[in-house]
């Protein structure tokens, strides 16, 4: 499954997989199922896009610094002091304040994703305050999503 696959390994400031304290207990397990290689994923190529979380990006950070991920905030009231690039103090956090079809539209922002490597994993997290508030539609549909990631 995908918690077996490394998408989800807590990361330190530099980018390098973080030490754990505690053994896991999966790792004990002993299973007769064969051992399948599998190619390292650099959490900056898995882009996170965090929309409608409102004026402080709590989860598009916690994806940034512990999981070392690319995440974007995504939500039209976004704090003034969070909006825009913040890789000076926050590696892999950037701030948009708009909708999320403005984004998709946003070329600009488009040029700056483009200096990063190639997106291996796109995740959306959508977080809902209101009964459908969070839609998927017009520019913001998730093919769009998707073709900008390709």
């Amino acid at each position: 499954g995908t918690l077996e696959q490394a998408f989800f390994i807590p990361h330190d400031t530099e980018g390098l997989p973080a030490k754990s304290r505690k053994p896991n207990p999966r790792s004990m397990l002993q299973t007769e199922q064969p051992v399948v290689e599998v190619e390292p994923v650099n959490p900056k190529s898995i882009v996170c896009l965090v929309l409608g979380e409102g004026r402080t990006p709590r989860t598009a950070v916690l994806c940034a610094v512990h999981y070392g991920w690319t995440s974007y905030s995504i939500d039209p009231f976004l704090a003034e002091g969070w909006d825009g690039y913040h890789h000076e103090d926050i590696p892999g956090y950037t701030g948009y304040s708009g909708t999320l079809a403005d984004f998709v539209d946003n070329t600009e922002d488009s040029i700056i994703e483009m200096q990063n490597q190639s997106v291996k994993h796109l995740v959306i997290i959508a977080i809902q305050r209101k009964k459908d508030q969070v839609r998927l539609k017009g520019d913001g549909n998730i093919m769009e999503i998707r073709a900008r990631y390709n």
